[in-house]
């Protein structure tokens, strides 16, 4: 057992009265963040780079003299997005992520944070409290244990203006039984992915299933006034159909990795730069709709879980042209057009795909050997 912070996401259905509050709290929130960022430009680079967090919280006790509106929501989600800018900051002086950006209040997506203080927060089967809002009725999908303790409550509007709230908790994993089975992953387009031992699953495509009604949808919001009562109704359709594919395409990877990580120990994949792979304009729409990205950082988390083994192997490492059988490398299989071969040096006969996946498997194997034993 090892405690482990998870995240339980549910829908909510708040009242007229509730949502009206959640619409403050957003406008609030986005309200601080975007004072202390202007605050932040001000200042020359090197004080930048000192963030004062608790004086912020102080002065933020100050304003509310000033913008008495304030006062109205929970003041621990104002004290929520000092600190997620301070977090901003912090990557950015890291060169993790650009400078941080103003919140615009046409963002379709609205969230705000609020922390679990003194037992303000609590979850039933039917109902769940929030500070300052009072108790709203969920979607009880999967119940959170009895012995799981709520760290903060993220609550969201999607552009479908529908309510989430995402509970974040720390609660002890049980670590998964050991099956002392190994597995490479080959990731590709026409097949999702494509495993050691010669399985193929399919590539659903649920965007590309669904990119017709969409540019129906997207025609249909063209014809209509810009920001009227029929258009903001229509952008809404546009957002439920982008809900359904990204609701679809995570279903279905949860499910895959989840089986992956129950059956495997160790799982080896390739570290794919998607970003350089997207300035190819013939491929960039299905890697989008692949999310193979989204995909590896659910196995990277669930390894962590339920302790199991995730190795990532390099992107330079040229699995697809390396015959697995006498190990040479036949660069002429770099051709991607190229699905079935034979090795000109052992005579067997390789598909692609499969290769590349055995060879991840032993690149992961060799990798992993490494670093338990430190041999450079």
């Amino acid at each position: 057992m090892a405690v482990q912070h998870k995240a339980y996401q549910y829908r909510i259905f708040p009242n007229k009265q509730q949502q009206t509050f959640m619409a403050q709290s957003f406008g609030c929130s986005r309200f601080v963040f975007n004072h202390f960022l202007e605050k932040i430009k001000n200042r020359d680079e090197e004080n930048q780079k000192t963030l004062q967090v608790n004086a912020f919280k102080n002065e933020l006790k100050s304003m509310k003299t000033d913008y008495v509106w304030l006062k109205l929501v929970d003041s621990i989600s104002l004290q929520a997005s000092i600190e997620h800018l301070n977090d901003a900051m912090v990557r950015f002086f890291k060169k993790q992520n650009k400078f941080p950006q103003f919140k615009s209040r046409k963002h379709p997506v609205k969230s705000y944070t609020t922390k679990s203080v003194n037992g303000n927060i609590k979850v039933t089967e039917t109902h769940i409290k929030l500070p300052k809002v009072g108790w709203i009725r969920y979607a009880n999908s999967r119940p959170i244990p009895d012995s799981a303790v709520i760290k903060h409550v993220v609550v969201r509007q999607n552009a479908a203006g529908k309510f989430f709230v995402s509970i974040n908790v720390k609660e002890e994993v049980k670590k998964r039984d050991k099956t002392n089975q190994t597995i490479g992953l080959d990731m590709g387009l026409t097949h999702f992915v494509i495993d050691s031992n010669g399985n193929k699953i399919n590539n659903e495509r649920y965007f590309q299933s669904l990119e017709k009604k969409l540019a129906k949808a997207q025609r249909s919001l063209s014809r209509k006034q810009k920001f009227s009562n029929n258009w903001h109704k229509q952008k809404k359709k546009i957002a439920t159909i982008h809900e359904k594919v990204v609701n679809k395409r995570k279903d279905f990877q949860h499910k895959l990795s989840s089986e992956l990580v129950q059956q495997y120990d160790v799982i080896a994949i390739e570290d794919l730069s998607i970003s350089d792979m997207l300035k190819d304009k013939s491929y960039s729409k299905s890697i989008h709709d692949a999310s193979w990205s989204e995909f590896a950082t659910m196995l990277t988390y669930k390894c962590d879980w339920y302790g199991k083994e995730l190795v990532k192997v390099g992107k330079h490492f040229p699995s697809t042209q390396i015959c697995s059988s006498c190990k040479q490398k036949h660069p002429i299989i770099k051709d991607t057009s190229i699905r079935v071969w034979t090795c000109p040096t052992c005579q067997t006969n390789h598909d692609r795909d499969i290769n590349a996946a055995v060879n991840i498997l032993e690149e992961g194997m060799h990798l992993s050997t490494v670093g338990a034993t430190g041999i450079a």
